[in-house]
C-alpha cells in the first residue's frame, strides 16, 4: 500500500490516486471478504469487460428480488414465475 512519511489525514480520492492497480485490487478484495462491497465486475476482468449501466441495473434487480424472496406475494411470485417461463 502506499507510503507516507508520517502520519496526516489522507483524502481517500489522494489515497487512491497513490496506490497501483495491484494495490486497488487488493484493497477490493479486502473489502469484498469483510463484506463491505460486492464484485460485479469478474476479478481480473479488464476494462472492455466491463457490464454497461443497464447491465448492472438489471444485475441490481435481480439481486434485490434474491434478497426479499421471503417477502414477495403470492401474486408478485406468480407472475415472477410467468415471466421466467417467457424465455425458458
Amino acid at each position: 500500500m502506499p507510503e507516507f512519511d508520517s502520519y496526516v489525514e489522507v483524502d481517500v480520492d489522494e489515497f487512491l490516486s497513490a496506490c497501483s492497480d495491484r494495490e486497488r485490487e487488493d484493497l477490493i478484495d479486502a473489502l469484498e471478504e469483510d463484506g463491505y462491497v460486492k464484485r460485479v465486475v469478474p476479478k481480473g476482468s479488464k476494462p472492455a469487460d466491463l457490464l454497461s449501466i443497464p447491465d448492472l441495473d438489471w444485475q441490481d434487480m435481480i439481486e434485490r428480488l434474491q434478497g426479499c424472496r421471503m417477502q414477495v406475494s403470492s401474486e408478485d411470485e406468480e407472475l415472477l414465475k410467468k415471466i421466467a417461463q417467457k424465455y425458458f
